[in-house]
């Protein structure tokens, strides 16, 4: 038994186990008779479909359709998740934790690569490209990837310009809260702080 993680388990923390019989050999499978009942129903399943090529799988009823087992920690994101979040959830999973195929999975990432997926430019990017509703934000397919070049191949210019993009961001936030304290020391004084003045001056 393995751990299996859909969207829903990965984003509510819920529990669901999957039996994952891998390269097991046939008189092993016939020594355990729960199991061995469990490989006979899917048989039947596959068999009643009316999809030839769901039918063509009753022949390995002990194999999965689409079989994606890491070997190593991997990232995971999920395909739906509520537009409420200012961040799509973003995490590494590992063996024996097998993903379904509700989840989107990269099995050769490191902490650049997750630098980048949690990013705001990042989020940005999935709330205009992503199949989205009015609740969901989705993750697009393969044929949207976001555009970024490797770290290998990035140019001494674009790291220039990575590092002026920098440069910028922190003046901007420099700028805005000096904006934004120009603004409050115009505003005109509350209800509240009149009274204060007012029994101020009658105390006087």
């Amino acid at each position: 038994m393995h751990p299996f993680v859909g969207a829903d388990e990965f984003l509510y923390g819920l529990e669901r186990w999957i039996l994952y019989l891998g390269e097991a050999p046939p008189e092993e499978i016939r020594s355990m008779p729960a199991v061995k009942e469990r490989v006979v129903a899917v048989k039947r399943y596959r068999l009643k479909s009316k999809s030839p090529s769901t039918r063509k799988l009753s022949e390995t009823p002990a194999r999965f359709h689409v079989t994606v087992v890491p070997k190593k920690p991997f990232l995971v994101i999920p395909e739906v998740s509520s537009e409420q979040r200012d961040y799509v959830p973003i995490a590494w999973l590992k063996p024996p934790v097998i993903p379904s195929n509700l989840v989107r999975v990269l099995p050769d990432a490191d902490l650049w690569h997750f630098g980048v997926l949690t990013s705001s430019m990042h989020m940005a990017w999935l709330r205009q490209i992503g199949d989205g509703s009015r609740a969901t934000t989705g993750t697009p397919s393969e044929s949207s990837t976001i555009p970024f070049r490797g770290r290998r191949r990035m140019t001494g210019s674009a790291r220039e310009s990575v590092r002026w993009a920098r440069r910028f961001s922190t003046r901007a936030r420099s700028f805005r809260a000096r904006r934004w304290r120009t603004y409050m020391m115009s505003m005109p004084c509350p209800g509240s702080c009149g009274r204060r003045t007012g029994a101020r001056r009658g105390g006087g």
